[in-house]
C-alpha cells in the first residue's frame, strides 16, 4: 500500500524517519521541512505534525514571541 501526502510546493529533497517519535521528516526545495505521523494511535497516520519554515528565527525560552513565531509555535503537536 502506498500512501500520497500532499503538502509541499516543490520537489522534495530529502526524507528521513525519526524512530525515537515515530515521525517521517520531508525536506522541499520550497524551503519547507515537515514531520509527520508514521503511525500513532492519538493522531492518525500521516498526520502532519508540524513544520518548519526557512527563516523563521529562534527565541530563547521564556521569551514573548512575536505573531509571526506564535503562529508556527501553535502548529506543533509534538
Amino acid at each position: 500500500m502506498v500512501n500520497i501526502f500532499k503538502a509541499h510546493t516543490d520537489a522534495i529533497n530529502w526524507v528521513t524517519w525519526v524512530k525515537e517519535l515515530k515521525l517521517v521528516g520531508t525536506c522541499s526545495y520550497d524551503c519547507n521541512v515537515y514531520l509527520w505521523a508514521a503511525d500513532s494511535p492519538e493522531f492518525g497516520k500521516g498526520m502532519k505534525m508540524g513544520s518548519l519554515v526557512l527563516g523563521n528565527k529562534a527565541t530563547a525560552p521564556g521569551t514573548e514571541l512575536d505573531h509571526e513565531t506564535a503562529k508556527y509555535r501553535r502548529g506543533w503537536k509534538v
